[in-house]
């Protein structure tokens, strides 16, 4: 799908947490209870009964089955003797000042004691039991023993370093698998507990390597632009900085939950308290977006961006574009064509250099014969000055073009509606998605919306009445089921399949990603299994 004869732009953007960030960190208060790093995973039945639950959503029940006796076979009847598999696994671990003299300790959860060491003593590791109850095995072909104590109904495991088992430096199971805490997989990395020693030494050489960059890639051929290429490399410096100073937690969860049938992949970090990198992240969730209650019920596909540069960088920006913009208008030798687009230029600059980006797409449907209303936006400064221009310059296109436009065929509001025919302009893919409806256009005083589909002017309507709400700097949402009939061409039978795979079943059909702010920076991924059944059905079908 194309459209031919519309003008084209290209946005270059740079997501960065707001500045300052960089400022000498507080004292570290390390936490006996809180290890560097913690691995827990749900417990071997768990994971198997996730299994199961998968095989049977995508009609793979017989495979599963296939699949269990094999494993079955190959560890045999007594293979986990001794080993509790309803209780869950971890692992703790510690950065040593050395990095050699790091700790880390697996957690196996143990049901009987004896029935573990016969366990290895059939596999020919007999392990040998010192005054302080540790135990030592040396595996076949390992350069190094391992050495495990039983303790809280686990096996502490760990090789090498086997003073990190010692009785009083046990950690409490509680600890590793907090209550609340029922993810597939869970990683938990402290970055506030890396020695200090560690964090000098890398940021004496990112400085260092910074300082090549700096002086080997600033390839602009002004001042201006080497100035901007310079803060850009200072401020990722500085991100680098505070993230390695001022980080605390950094959390990776993966969940598969049975009852509510959803799938989540989510990423954080956290800053340590009360610093100014906890002070930006928790900016960041408090961001107001002037298309934040855009999507709707109806939605097929939505995505909303919101974000602003840090004030050196856009500071730096704005003799760039204006060195830019000279450049261009100096290639224009009509006189009155150049005081026109100098005109157009200083009502566009405010929003330019504002550094602040906020726009949604948001597309809608499908109707009864499967057409879409799309509605884009994206926030502006100044904009009556913008509508004014645009006035005058619709009154200067010839004839021609001039009838494709009618201005003011509608209000909302305060706010002037306009009507665009763009039937010429869409080629056969775009007509069919769209229809041959009219496009609207609207200017408010502080955003452009563009709405085009079946359901236009009602929806341009709708997006003109928004308020700012809070929103998240990213967002991004799709409905399966009614992006369905767009994908016939590539997979014909997929709404079908829609139908098959998601019923009516509410939201089972949807996928969300999304980065917010708050407490933490949070990545976060979700979905109903619904959508791996689907994503399964649309293989199978493009396969035969």
């Amino acid at each position: 799908m194309r459209l031919r004869g519309l003008p084209h732009v290209a946005l270059l953007c740079m997501l960065a947490v707001p500045a300052p960030l960089f400022a000498a960190p507080k004292p570290e208060k390390p936490d006996k209870e809180a290890p560097g790093l913690i691995v827990r995973m749900r417990s071997i039945d768990g994971l198997l009964s996730d299994f199961d639950y998968l095989a049977k959503l995508v009609g793979k029940e017989e495979e599963a089955t296939q699949a269990r006796k094999m494993l079955e076979n190959r560890v045999g009847k007594d293979g986990l003797a001794g080993i509790d598999t309803k209780r869950p696994i971890g692992f703790y671990g510690t950065v040593g000042p050395a990095v050699v003299d790091s700790t880390a300790v697996a957690l196996i959860p143990v049901a009987d004691e004896k029935a573990v060491l016969g366990l290895l003593e059939n596999l020919n590791m007999k392990a040998e039991k010192d005054d302080d109850g540790v135990y030592t095995v040396q595996p076949e072909g390992s350069p190094a023993p391992v050495f495990f104590r039983f303790a809280n109904k686990y096996a502490y495991v760990t090789a090498q370093n086997k003073g990190s088992i010692d009785k009083d430096k046990l950690l409490d199971p509680a600890v590793i698998f907090p209550k609340g805490d029922t993810a597939m997989l869970s990683v938990v990395g402290r970055i506030d507990q890396i020695p200090k020693g560690l964090k000098q030494a890398f940021i004496a050489s990112l400085e260092e390597q910074m300082a090549k960059a700096r002086d080997e890639k600033l390839t602009g051929d002004t001042e201006a632009q080497k100035t901007f290429q310079k803060q850009i490399l200072e401020g990722m410096e500085d991100l680098v900085k505070s993230l390695t100073l001022e980080g605390g937690a950094v959390e990776f969860h993966i969940d598969l939950n049975r009852k509510t049938e959803e799938f989540v992949i989510e990423l954080s970090l956290a800053g340590v308290e009360d610093s100014k990198l906890s002070g930006s992240i928790k900016r960041l969730g408090d961001v107001q977006s002037l298309f934040g209650g855009l999507p709707g019920k109806d939605s097929a596909m939505s995505g909303l961006i919101h974000f602003s540069l840090p004030d050196k960088i856009r500071q730096a920006m704005e003799p760039v574009l204006d060195e830019a913009v000279k450049k261009e208008l100096e290639k224009e030798t009509d006189k009155t064509k150049r005081e026109e687009a100098e005109k157009a230029v200083a009502a566009l600059m405010p929003s330019l250099k504002s550094g602040e980006l906020d726009a949604v797409l948001d597309v809608r449907g499908p109707s009864s014969d499967n057409q879409y209303t799309a509605i884009i936006g994206v926030k502006i400064k100044e904009g009556d000055a913008i509508a004014k221009l645009a006035r005058k310059a619709i009154d200067s296109l010839p004839e021609s073009e001039r009838k494709k436009i009618k201005l003011d065929v509608a209000k909302a509001g305060d706010v002037a509606i306009h009507q665009l025919d763009l039937t010429a302009d869409l080629d056969a893919e775009a007509k069919a998605l769209f229809g041959d409806k009219p496009a609207y256009l609207a200017i408010r005083k502080d955003a452009i919306l563009l709405t085009m589909g079946p359901d236009a002017l009602n929806a341009m309507k709708g997006a003109i009445a928004l308020k700012p709400q809070k929103g998240k700097a990213i967002s991004f949402e799709m409905s399966m089921a009614r992006m369905a009939p767009l994908m016939e061409k590539e997979s014909p039978g997929a709404t079908k399949i829609a139908e098959e795979a998601f019923g009516k079943l509410k939201d089972a059909d949807k996928l969300r990603l999304t980065l917010e702010g708050g407490d933490s920076v949070k990545l976060r991924l979700s979905m109903k299994t619904q959508i791996i059944k689907f994503g399964v059905l649309m293989d199978e079908a493009k396969k035969k």
